[in-house]
């Protein structure tokens, strides 16, 4: 089972990038990516990361 990852990140370019990286990790996925924290409070509860 991956382990699974939320990025919180306000550049676009790097938000995209670090998701490419995790995605492309033997053990790791990107459950979703957010460009505030506001946005991300209010989805992790539901999605249970193991990272942020």
């Amino acid at each position: 089972m991956p382990i699974k990852v939320s990025i919180v990140e306000d550049d676009s370019g790097i938000r995209e990038s670090l998701e490419i990286l995790i995605n492309g990790s033997d053990g790791f996925s990107c459950l979703n990516t957010y460009k505030n924290a506001e946005i991300a409070l209010k989805q992790i509860p539901v999605q249970i990361p193991d990272v942020i």
